[in-house]
């Protein structure tokens, strides 16, 4: 009888524990395995992402490219208003409109506490509506030491790394994390990558004499990285090459793969921050600065007087020949897949080189950026921890721009017929921030939040000796309220208001030749609302969130080569108002133990609402070709964000410890938003037949797609193994994106003169690839 009641007693011991043990790697699965979190960020950087737009919603990128839904919290609004935060510093270049993916990247394999949160947390004086923390305390973290060796189908053949947490001399705590990934891509031809991180943190906490606890923390952090990249082509070249993933970047040279598009990066950063609590005074106090140096590299292969050396130069394809006998020759070479013709031919690029007696005929172009900048944050509570804070930003920012050109042979004998360019921005902006909160008795929070202050952009091109200087004033606000009630777990409304100067880029037209600023750009007032309910039911729960989010005064500036006037000009833009709005909700069943599914819908409409207007300038000298030119963008969709998008997500921890996940996604009526050149006056003041104007103003629609993927991951003692497979039914026949280029063919037959837009250029999803992660801690 004792035997079965110790047999009974270990039997629910381990039930116990098991039940125990799936909760918490439920609950710490991302925090454990990193693994899944890379394939997110390395297939949401560089290439692999989606199209820079203003407005890119997550669920075109999860479906898309193979990104997951269970990692990230349910958002509605578009990304422009989801940071990410180290500490209390966005982690985002002053003069980029987009994070710094790098830094990111890295971030998401050192041990961190990572978090997606509302930002009307009284500790936050952000006005973005969300936003992804990374606290990266030592102190905050168990001690472990952890080593793991990844490979991967997708972008790269073997990855690693090590990360752990410990102390010294029982004052400070530090954690270290480094490895990289090696490799070439095993499903797009000419990809390779080599990046490699390192991260280095110590933390020390002490206590002194005034009731004070104080926390001083260093951080290093360096991701070398050095990657190819993938063409965009026409379904002609598709068609052609017998491959919706052919790259038309790289060719063989001496028996290996060489890109002509490689990109290195190397920006080391610093980051230090000193917290003080006290326990009478000040209940918080902050200083926090990130400071950054490095270098950023494009290559890219130009030519001078000498025919194009693409192989997908659409002069060459069967579709430009009037001869229908070199038609058919052309398009019997793509068949036979002859790597001579359908790659680049860099042996006959250096023949050329070495037989030119009036200097390179081709050249390896290297754009550079030198880039330093530093972000000093310093804030205070006020009246208590929970009552709000003040805080002061001040942020500088300078790059140094230019091209190297290379000329094949190593040689420096080059023509004048390479574009070269050579300029310094330098940026500054103060900010004074401050949120105040308040919770009522019932649980009820206000919390308002407000920016003041400007920036200023100093812009030198040094070979011509022009100088701009632009000052803007920035003021941001924000009030949300939030409320729980017996069955609503939290219903709340948040109001933005922003009026902020546009991106630099936005303002200065040709900035590669004579600067131009650009008469339309104008500060932004944006105007922003989102309300959300979240019912909570025990095993069910529904979140249903809406938002409007309204711009006026977007402007930007195209550069393109003017088929018009056979030059290279530059559309400076301005006076759009664009409207974004929509309805997003996610609903979970949790029927028992362990099993958990998530179901997520979203309905969006993003418009521009009026005409904007433009001048176009000459790239070389800065005279106007024409001015006040107005734009057909009146309802013209202006995000290749999708309409429809749905998800279902299953996951269940089992009680022998596997943690089980699938998840298939799907968008509907997506749309690439075309040239806003093809739809100026410029161009529409032809005399374009109506077949003409309807190819220059259509959109093109992009079509639907769906993705399935499923995740596995156990621990057996310190030994760890997940398994990911992305895209697991080989759904490649949707594009990922694509774009209308700003060209014209413009031919003259029987005194009668055609105007024929470029053909749209895409890139089709990601085919089926696999993860696998094995770690183990010690």
């Amino acid at each position: 009888m004792m035997r079965r009641i110790t047999i009974l007693l270990l039997v629910m011991l381990v039930v116990s524990r098991v039940e125990v043990l799936a909760q918490q790697m439920s609950e710490a699965y991302y925090r454990e395995n990193p693994s899944w979190i890379d394939a997110e960020v390395w297939a949401s950087e560089g290439d692999y992402r989606l199209l820079p737009t203003t407005y890119n919603a997550p669920f075109e990128q999860f479906a898309l490219y193979g990104f997951s839904f269970i990692d990230y919290a349910f958002r509605g609004e578009p990304s422009t208003t989801f940071a990410t935060h180290l500490g209390t510093i966005d982690i985002k270049s002053p003069l980029s409109r987009y994070a710094d993916w790098g830094l990111i990247a890295l971030l998401r394999r050192v041990p961190a506490e990572r978090s997606i949160q509302w930002s009307n947390a009284p500790s936050r004086q952000h006005t973005t509506v969300r936003g992804e923390y990374f606290d990266t305390s030592p102190h905050n973290l168990p001690l472990t030491h952890k080593a793991e060796v990844r490979l991967s189908t997708r972008t790269y053949n073997f990855g690693g790394g090590y990360s752990a947490v410990g102390t010294l001399n029982n004052l400070w705590r530090y954690s270290l994390a480094a490895g990289g990934r090696w490799g070439r891509d095993c499903n797009i031809e000419g990809l390779f990558d080599s990046e490699e991180y390192l991260w280095f943190s110590g933390e020390r906490q002490w206590e002194a004499k005034n009731s004070t606890e104080q926390r001083l923390q260093l951080a290093l952090m360096v991701a070398p990285t050095l990657r190819s990249q993938r063409s965009w082509n026409t379904e002609e070249v598709f068609s052609l090459a017998g491959n919706k993933h052919y790259n038309s970047y790289w060719g063989y040279q001496e028996g290996k793969v060489r890109s002509q598009r490689v990109r290195r990066e190397c920006v080391p950063a610093l980051y230090a921050s000193w917290n003080i609590d006290d326990k009478y005074i000040l209940s918080n106090l902050n200083i926090s600065t990130l400071l950054r140096a490095g270098r950023r590299s494009r290559s890219t292969l130009d030519w001078g007087q000498a025919p194009n050396p693409l192989p997908d130069y659409r002069a060459y394809l069967p579709s430009a020949q009037a001869d229908s006998s070199v038609a058919l020759k052309a398009e019997e070479v793509w068949r036979q897949g002859d790597v001579r013709y359908t790659q680049l031919d860099w042996e006959s690029l250096y023949r050329a080189n070495s037989l030119s007696d009036t200097g390179a005929l081709y050249a390896l172009l290297d754009e550079r950026e030198d880039v330093l900048s530093g972000v000093v944050d310093i804030s205070a509570g006020m009246f208590g921890a929970e009552s709000g804070r003040l805080g002061l930003k001040l942020s500088a920012h300078r790059s140094h721009n230019y091209t190297s050109p290379r000329d094949l042979l190593g040689a420096g004998s080059l023509g004048a017929d390479f574009d070269l360019y050579d300029y310094t921005i330098a940026h500054s902006e103060a900010l004074l921030y401050g949120t105040l909160m308040h919770r009522f008795e019932q649980g009820t929070e206000l919390s308002i939040a407000a920016e003041a202050g400007g920036e200023r952009v100093d812009y030198g091109a040094e070979h011509s000796g022009h100088k701009t200087q632009l000052t803007s004033p920035i003021f941001r606000s924000r009030i949300a309220i939030t409320s729980p009630t017996s069955d609503i777990k939290t219903i709340g409304a948040t109001l933005r208001f922003d009026t902020t100067p546009p991106y630099w880029g936005d303002r200065l037209g040709a900035y590669e030749g004579t600067v131009e600023k650009n008469p339309y750009a104008t500060n932004i007032q944006t105007t922003d609302l989102n309300t959300w309910v979240d019912w909570d039911f025990g095993k069910v729960e529904l979140f249903v969130t809406t938002y409007l989010l309204s711009q006026r005064g977007v402007s930007t500036v195209e550069h393109f080569w003017d088929d018009m006037s056979d030059q290279y000009a530059a559309l400076l833009v301005g006076g759009l108002w664009q409207v974004a709005t929509g309805c997003e909700a996610s609903l979970t069943l949790r029927p028992a133990k362990g099993l958990t599914l998530t179901a997520h819908g979203s309905f969006g409409i993003a418009r521009h609402l009026d005409n904007g207007k433009a001048d176009i300038v000459a790239f070389d000298n800065g005279a106007t070709i024409a001015s006040e030119v107005e734009l057909q963008t009146s309802w013209m969709t202006f995000s290749p964000s999708p309409t429809f998008a749905t998800a279902l997500v299953a996951r269940y921890s089992t009680p022998r410890g596997w943690l089980l996940g699938a998840e298939w996604a799907y968008v509907a009526n997506r749309w690439m938003e075309p040239s806003l050149l093809l739809r100026s006056d410029y161009i529409l003041s032809h005399n374009l037949t109506p077949e003409e104007r309807e190819r220059c103003t259509q959109s093109f629609e992009l079509g639907n797609a769906h993705s399935v993927g499923v995740f596995a991951w156990r621990k057996w003692g310190n030994l760890s193994i997940s398994l990911s497979v992305r895209n697991l039914l080989n759904f490649t026949d949707a594009y990922s994106a694509g774009y209308q280029p700003s060209r014209l063919a413009v031919t003259e037959r029987d005194y009668a003169v055609s105007y024929t837009p470029h053909e749209a250029r895409y890139q089709y999803i990601y085919p089926c690839h696999a993860y696998i992660t094995i770690g183990y801690e010690f």
